[in-house]
């Protein structure tokens, strides 16, 4: 699986698909990850379930946390 609108992390055992905007809204380094050309054929960190962003000495339920604060639900 492939999307360019988001990105795939993992966090201890579990995957995590979120939308990608509000990490390259407050990242330089997550924006240039997405926009830099690519080789054709080259595998992006984060773009897929088969190379997820591996994030480690954080818990998922740390990563969740701070994904409520990069894509905070309507009305939040």
């Amino acid at each position: 699986m492939h999307s360019t609108k988001f990105l795939i992390s993992q966090v201890e055992h579990v995957l995590f698909r979120v939308p990608r905007e509000g990490f390259v809204r407050e990242s330089e380094v997550f924006a240039d990850m997405f926009t830099l050309p690519q080789k054709e054929g080259s595998r992006v960190d984060g773009t897929s379930e088969a190379n997820p962003i591996k994030l480690e000495r954080i818990s998922a339920d740390e990563f969740r946390a701070l994904l409520m604060v990069l894509n905070p639900s309507p009305g939040a």
